[in-house]
């Protein structure tokens, strides 16, 4: 682990779980107390808005990434990215109707789109071969303690100063994630010839991918069906929470 934490990388290291730290338990927290903010903005209604739209955003973002950090430098593209997340989180915190905190989770989206697919092109740049299954292991760890203690914490937050707090607390790391992130990075752009995002969106969508003609389009269908059941799951078990607030059936959002 010391060649992981060492100079430069080191430090790139650091932010990296920083911000898979900020990414997970912001997916965890938000998960909780979503029920909340939307019988505060009087947006029942608009509930599965608030989760489509930023998992929409990142999705949209994710296959032009590259090709942005070829053409306009990582620095640059990563550090759009940490500043959508920042402006979109605290706008959410801030929203006093629905349709600002969609609009919200919509730019939180976009950034953590950006986020993620700069995040692992780095470990792939940055990292030697025998040093990148270690990373993408320490990764997967920043996800433990947020699963742990996720959910009670938005709940504590949420239930003795107010949900808009919980995203508030968000800023913090992340801005943390991109001063140690962003000055370590190359500010001009990749050599080679850029990727084409095109390329993999028409992968993605193919018909191999829709009827899993191989191991490759059917790893992806795999995943996009586990995500589908994990966050369709995440989402309406906590939606559950509304009636037992009396909630009413449905109201208008605007």
């Amino acid at each position: 682990m010391h060649d992981v934490f060492t100079g430069k990388r080191g430090r790139i290291a650091v932010g990296l779980l920083i911000g898979e730290f900020a990414t997970a338990l912001q997916a965890l927290v938000v998960a909780t107390i979503l029920p909340r903010v939307v019988l505060d903005l009087h947006g029942l209604p608009a509930y599965p808005l608030a989760f489509v739209a930023f998992l929409a955003a990142s999705i949209a973002v994710l296959p032009f990434a590259g090709p942005w950090s070829d053409r306009f430098g990582a620095r640059r593209v990563l550090g759009t990215g940490f500043a959508l997340l920042a402006i979109g989180t605290s706008v959410a915190a801030l929203s006093a109707s629905m349709p600002v905190f969609v609009g919200a989770r919509l730019i939180e989206g976009a950034g953590a789109g950006l986020d993620y697919a700069i995040s692992f092109a780095m470990i792939a740049r940055l990292f030697p071969a025998p040093l990148r299954p270690r990373m993408f292991a320490l990764m997967s760890t920043m996800w433990v303690v947020p699963s742990i203690l996720g959910p009670f914490y938005g709940a504590f937050v949420a239930t003795i100063f107010g949900w808009r707090w919980a995203f508030a607390s968000f800023v913090p790391l992340i801005g943390l994630a991109a001063l140690l992130m962003l000055p370590a990075l190359d500010a001009g752009p990749a050599s080679g010839v850029p990727s084409d995002a095109y390329a993999a969106l028409r992968r993605l969508f193919s018909r191999a991918t829709l009827y899993a003609r191989d191991r490759t389009h059917t790893a992806y269908l795999a995943f996009a069906l586990l995500h589908a059941g994990f966050f369709g799951a995440d989402a309406y078990v906590r939606a559950a929470q509304c009636s037992s607030h009396n909630a009413p059936p449905a109201f208008g959002w605007w």
